[in-house]
């Protein structure tokens, strides 16, 4: 090496030294742009979640409202159809005759195409829709006053839950199916 001359190692020397520094400077831009496109990438993350927080809040809300709105229509409308649905309690049903039964069917009817219809669950529907069959069908004398007390009975359990009412004084009892597999079991034991 002594036979080179000292401007060519000082330049070797500068060369090796700028490209290291280039180097390095493409090293610390590479990882500088990755931890910057990391950050960037979880501030997006941060704000869409938070976007798609205050949508869920805000459509949560609006379930809310909504729900509000139809309970209060219910507690409006609801009455209504207790009142007709008192004229076919227990002790009147052995004097009911199918004159009577057509006209609670079609003060029901009226019930179910009036305001009442609009906040009425599926539930309560299908039982309200029920009873109405069975009041025709009574009054062509094809089924007993025993069914129409279940029919009725199982619209009042559907209106009471969806007031948010529920227990056994709303004669909530547990199937025969229920009480057979009770019995069974207590006779293994």
């Amino acid at each position: 090496m002594s036979g080179l001359q000292p401007e060519i190692i000082v330049a070797v020397i500068t060369a090796g030294v700028t490209l290291a520094g280039a180097i390095l400077t493409a090293v610390y831009s590479f990882f500088h742009e990755r931890a910057e496109s990391k950050r960037h990438n979880r501030q997006l993350e941060i704000e869409e979640r938070r976007a798609k927080l205050e949508e869920n809040r805000i459509k949560f809300e609006l379930h809310n409202q909504r729900q509000i709105k139809i309970f209060e229509a219910r507690l409006e409308s609801y009455p209504k159809l207790f009142e007709v649905l008192m004229t076919l309690e227990k002790r009147a049903l052995p004097n009911l005759t199918p004159e009577k039964a057509l006209e609670i069917e079609a003060r029901l009817r009226e019930c179910a195409y009036a305001k009442v219809s609009h906040c009425l669950s599926t539930g309560s529907f299908q039982a309200l829709t029920d009873l109405r069959d069975s009041l025709i069908l009574f009054s062509n004398q094809k089924i007993e006053s025993g069914q129409l007390r279940d029919k009725r009975l199982a619209l009042l359990q559907a209106l009471h839950q969806d007031l948010g009412r529920e227990g056994p004084w709303l004669g909530l009892r547990p199937s025969l199916l229920e009480k057979d597999r009770n019995l069974l079991e207590r006779s293994a034991e």
